[in-house]
């Protein structure tokens, strides 16, 4: 009994201990402290300040600026991970040696794990919330956030390191392996010397390793003009785009004035709960009411405010942010295909990324290279309300036809179809309310020269 009675005391002090602990590393996170050790690029050091040891977080003179070029290599878009922890090692950045390991240069995982870090613009992550630090920053927020679009970027697109780079690397799948076999394959870029010294470039599907894909080795040349073509095929129509602008700008209209008296009604709930408020001091002060029920009618006056400014806040946010996003949306696909041509190859890169979930190679029986796309939300959303009205065709496309589509991987439930009017207004309210809830279509055009347009004599 009494091995059980200290068994029980011991858990209590020592449960006491550690929440006497994470209170005491939650108030040095509050006031701005690092309670952990420093990340690379930062030394732990002992401040001697009115004969008190105060230990803080210094830039480390060595590595500080190297991890400061890191941020800035790696923001160009130039840089690979592993690219760049060659090219900090070759500038001279070394890891702290320690009994483990011995003096080294920075790996790509830790790398991976820095650039991800906001300590470095100086904030302090804890328990899943962020204060400011007492640390000094070594970049700039503006550095990390583009530091944090090209990492994202290329995640999405779920890009290796390979010596070769191109703009469509990570973003072609087969079409040929989806059509037939209902399988998703990734294209691979090659690089073929021949025996008199010439370079020649291919896309090729992984399933050729397991001799199950038929689609054969296709030319980056060929590749290339046929996603620039394609571009052409993902264009908002200008009828499309004047009736989406008016419409979600009726809708936005309409929204406001509902938000205009809903904030009149909340802000006159908040003035009668502060009346009420006041009527309760007063009684307190008199005496006339027992001093229980009025701390339990303030109490439920205080939980009755939170929630009324809580709602308040809400009828202040802007709606004209979704209204720029999707006027955003609408000018990036006016003219698709004149803006891929302008672009670089960098730009190119980031705007397949930005446009398609996957794009799809397959080659027809006439040798024609044909590309499908999988849009990514708002614009498949957008795309959907676009192509609801009356076809011109009736009926799907026969397999092999030139308006055959080769479908992506079913995910989410295609809509029904409605008017063209109706689509346009129940996307706007879709992407107002809560921007790319609305599920898209999962078909993959692959439109002909003709487009959906029946041929005629002009043709």
């Amino acid at each position: 009994m009494l091995h059980g009675f200290l068994a029980v005391v011991n858990e209590y002090v020592s449960n006491q201990s550690a929440e006497d602990v994470k209170y005491k590393m939650g108030q040095k996170a509050k006031n701005g402290g690092t309670i952990t050790r420093a990340p690379v690029g930062y030394l732990n050091t002992i401040e001697h300040i009115e004969d008190r040891r105060v230990r803080t977080v210094i830039i480390d003179p060595v590595r500080g600026p190297l991890i400061r070029t890191a941020f800035e290599l790696y923001a160009t878009g130039e840089y690979t991970l592993a690219d760049l922890a060659d090219e900090l090692y070759e500038r001279g950045l070394r890891m702290v040696r320690n009994a483990k390991y011995p003096e080294r240069g920075i790996s790509p995982n830790r790398l991976a794990v820095a650039i991800r870090d906001d300590y470095y613009t100086g904030w302090i992550t804890y328990e899943g919330e962020k204060f400011r630090g007492r640390h000094k920053p070594l970049i700039s927020e503006d550095v990390f956030d583009r530091v944090q679009d090209i990492a994202n970027s290329r995640t999405q697109a779920q890009e290796l390191r390979r010596v070769h780079h191109h703009e469509l690397k990570g973003s072609l799948f087969c079409g040929s392996c989806l059509r037939r076999h209902g399988e998703r394959r990734r294209m691979i870029l090659s690089h073929a010397t021949n025996r008199h010294g010439n370079t020649y470039r291919y896309f090729f599907c992984t399933g050729r390793y397991s001799h199950t894909c038929e689609l054969p080795y296709v030319p980056l040349g060929r590749v290339e003009e046929a996603v620039e073509a394609h571009y052409a095929t993902v264009r908002f129509t200008p009828e499309f785009t004047s009736a989406m602008r008016a419409d979600l700008a009726a809708m936005l209209d309409e929204q406001q004035s509902t938000t205009k008296l809903l904030h009149a009604q909340l802000t006159k709930q908040l003035r009668e709960l502060d009346t009420k408020e006041t009527n309760l001091i007063d009684l307190a002060a008199d005496g006339t009411l027992p001093q229980g029920k009025i701390k339990a009618r303030l109490r439920e006056i205080t939980r009755q405010r939170d929630r009324l400014t809580g709602r308040l806040q809400d009828t202040d946010q802007d709606l004209s942010v979704t209204a720029e996003i999707i006027e955003t949306c609408l000018q990036l696909l006016a003219d698709p295909q004149a803006l891929y041509q302008r672009c670089d190859d960098q730009q190119r890169r980031r705007l397949n990324q930005a446009l398609f979930e996957e794009l799809y190679i397959h080659e027809e029986p006439d040798g024609e290279l044909r590309v499908g796309h999988q849009l990514k939300e708002p614009f498949d959303t957008l795309h959907v309300a676009q192509n609801s009205g009356p076809k011109p065709t009736d009926g799907p496309a026969a397999p092999g036809s030139p308006h055959a589509a080769v479908r992506a991987p079913k995910r989410t439930q295609r809509p029904p179809q409605v008017g063209a009017g109706a689509a346009r207004h129940q996307t706007g309210t879709a992407l107002a309310d809560g921007p790319w809830k609305v599920t898209g279509s999962n078909e993959l055009l692959m439109v002909g020269d003709t487009g959906f347009e029946p041929v005629t004599s002009s043709v």
